[in-house]
């Protein structure tokens, strides 16, 4: 049997996917519940005993659990991901290394007192709706470079105990920072604010902006 087509993956294509994929890479894998049920639990097992997301291509979660509440104990990689018009990590835990760096969210994206641990990319992602990282903690180094929010960005109330990076990236929405805590390096140099901008009571520690 051939191997999948993606280049970061050595799993068998799947015979549903005229594309060469195997399940979790192909953009078929929603059509049938069965088919998204089983890449939601191996996405699941795989949160747990560690593993890369790179390149998955998520189907909507017939069981509406997705990630919520999920401890990510080893580095949880999602690079050049495609979620569903609707994902969820609220409450989720990422003990080491989270890396969003070019996903693709397509609908409401929530990371709701999500707690980061370790460093957070989410470099040249794009968010097509609602990004909600209200009440979420950032323990390490934050990374939005480049990132794209074509709607709502919620970050009141987060936490950054670390750097917190956003150069060059687009806010084509409402950018909402209200009551946000900066400890670190805020950094917003060449960002571009298409719609209102909204940092009232947030707090910065350190006299550092660039």
């Amino acid at each position: 049997m051939s191997k999948c087509k993606h280049d970061a993956c050595e799993k068998d294509a799947w015979s549903e996917c005229s594309e060469g994929f195997c399940i979790y890479h192909s953009p078929a894998n929603g059509k049938n519940e069965d088919d998204a049920k089983h890449v939601w639990e191996e996405a699941r097992k795989t949160a747990k005993v560690g593993g890369s997301f790179r390149g998955w291509h998520f189907p909507q979660d017939p069981d509406q659990k997705y990630f919520d509440s999920t401890n990510f104990v080893h580095a949880a990689v999602f690079r050049d991901t495609q979620f569903p018009p609707d994902i969820s990590f609220r409450m989720a835990t990422f003990e080491q290394y989270a890396g969003f760096h070019g996903a693709k969210f397509t609908g409401e994206a929530s990371f709701f007192c999500t707690k980061f641990v370790g460093n957070t990319n989410f470099c040249s992602s794009d968010f097509l709706s609602r990004a909600e990282f209200r009440e979420a903690k950032f323990a390490e180094d934050a990374d939005f470079s480049e990132a794209t929010f074509q709607d709502f960005a919620d970050f009141e109330d987060t936490t950054f105990q670390s750097s917190a990076c956003f150069y060059k990236a687009s806010f084509h929405g409402t950018a909402w920072f209200w009551g946000a805590i900066f400890h670190g390096e805020f950094r917003f140099a060449w960002a571009r604010f298409n719609g209102l901008v909204d940092f009232e009571k947030a707090t910065f520690e350190k006299n550092v902006f660039s």
